[in-house]
């Protein structure tokens, strides 16, 4: 990542390598997850301390009383309903929500204005990181880690974007979608990418965001959309209608130095990144101007390739901020299996022997 929040000139190189895309075609049937861990550090936490569960929780260092200098890696969602933000000064963080004090001292701060301040425990993490990754091995055959809680999960020889059920979605009405996002009927890909889900927060014990669509950018977006915990379903089709009303700092690659530029040039949504004209994004932001313009149109043909490197092992800690969950979003309902024929009709991902694995959420 760059210091503008969006991605280096080693991701974006993807787009141009010819080896890395795929036909249009060939794009518009893949089912693309991307599996995003919500406030990683606070939810390992939890993990091992289910009294934490409802706090606001604050990871970082510098928060001892003797310390000088330090910052937040994670803020759980409570956290940031005081203001408190990943990577902001840990003296901040302490101003807007003090420390959890002794509750018999008489001049201690209301226990309800208060959070629980934990230093970082990285090898805890990549522990519960280790666990959600045998999951995710077991669910897809080419997996693209991206950090130690974010990974894309090429899953088209699993699942499809057929409706659930099977037969002509003609001759009654599909089932409903249970899943945030614009899709209205259920799909296979849809109880695939829930059981992903369900198998994560079982087997590793920590809750994911999903977002699920035919290319990668989307998928980035739509795990983004209904935080936390969320799943959210862009089916073929659908893609430009969805990233059209969304502020241009949604699209995967803008940060807040392009979002200003954007905004002087008049483009506010992706839709208005869309309409643009890629030339004068192209002055204005060089190669990325143009590889934005395809990505708010719904334009990407990368293949998901496996990637995976120490240094991206520890590169994650920010916790998104939670989404209203308004107008087509719907949570409501459990996908349940139609069909026996396997994985990609049941919804089911095992390993290659066929067997799930064992719960290990204690610890």
């Amino acid at each position: 990542m760059t210091d503008d929040g969006a991605e280096g000139p080693d991701t974006l190189a993807a787009y141009s390598d010819t080896d890395a895309h795929m036909t249009r075609d060939d794009a518009s049937d893949r089912v693309v997850c991307h599996v995003d861990m919500d406030c990683f550090y606070a939810s390992c936490e939890r993990l091992r301390r289910p009294d934490l569960a409802g706090e606001p929780v604050v990871v970082g260092m510098g928060y001892e009383p003797d310390a000088t200098v330090g910052a937040v890696a994670t803020a759980s969602y409570e956290a940031r309903a005081f203001g408190v933000e990943s990577a902001m000064p840990i003296s901040e963080a302490l101003e807007l929500l003090p420390r959890r004090a002794d509750p018999d001292d008489p001049d201690a701060p209301d226990p309800a204005e208060t959070g629980r301040y934990l230093p970082v425990d990285l090898d805890f993490y990549e522990d519960v990181a280790s666990d959600v990754k045998a999951v995710l091995r077991d669910c897809a055959d080419t997996i693209r880690e991206v950090s130690v809680d974010e990974a894309y999960l090429d899953v088209t020889d699993r699942t499809a974007w057929d409706v659930a059920g099977g037969g002509d979605p003609s001759d009654a009405a599909p089932p409903p979608s249970a899943a945030a996002g614009p899709a209205e009927a259920r799909t296979l890909a849809e109880g695939y990418a829930r059981h992903v889900k369900s198998r994560i927060e079982r087997e590793a014990g920590v809750p994911a965001s999903v977002g699920v669509a035919p290319n990668m950018s989307t998928a980035k977006v739509a795990s983004d959309a209904d935080k936390p915990d969320g799943l959210v379903v862009v089916p073929p089709g659908e893609v430009a209608s969805f990233l059209a009303p969304l502020p241009t700092a949604e699209i995967h690659g803008v940060g807040p130095v392009t979002e200003r530029t954007l905004a002087e040039m008049g483009i506010e949504t992706a839709g208005d990144l869309a309409a643009a004209d890629p030339d004068e994004l192209g002055e204005a932001l060089g190669d990325r101007g143009r590889e934005l313009y395809r990505r708010a149109r719904g334009d990407d043909d990368r293949a998901v390739t496996p990637r995976g490197s120490r240094r991206a092992s520890r590169g994650s800690r920010r916790c998104r901020r939670p989404r209203t969950r308004t107008g087509s979003g719907r949570r409501s309902g459990r996908w349940r299996p139609t069909s026996p024929a396997g994985p990609a009709s049941a919804g089911v991902c095992t390993g290659p022997s066929g067997s799930r694995r064992s719960s290990r959420r204690s610890r």
